[in-house]
């Protein structure tokens, strides 16, 4: 699965990722596990926003379980109203995953 980012979405993504994700603690072990793949994403995200690429090239490509993960852990979320911009996009790649795994 490719996550397609805008510079813009990728940005946005990664402060969504230092601030919320990377900061909650899991409450448990299944919890954990999904964080666990998402650290991986997020050097996924951080390569990518390093290498400062111009066009599309800030898309990232996820492992089965890293688009699983990005899933379970979104899709049980809300990230307020400070986050409507992240919220929009995530909901879509979250439509696109929920398609792609139904």
């Amino acid at each position: 699965m490719t996550l397609k980012l805008t510079i813009r979405q990728a940005e946005a993504l990664h402060n969504l990722f230092r601030e919320i994700v990377n900061q909650d603690p899991a409450p448990d072990i299944t919890e954990s596990l999904v964080k666990d793949l998402l650290k991986s994403v997020f050097r996924k995200l951080e390569a990518k926003l390093a290498a400062r690429l111009k066009g599309d090239g800030y898309s990232i490509s996820l492992t089965d379980m890293e688009a699983k993960a990005y899933y379970l852990y979104f899709s049980q979320r809300y990230l307020g109203e400070g986050w409507r911009y992240e919220q929009a996009f995530i909901n879509d790649q979250l439509n696109l995953l929920n398609k792609l795994y139904a």
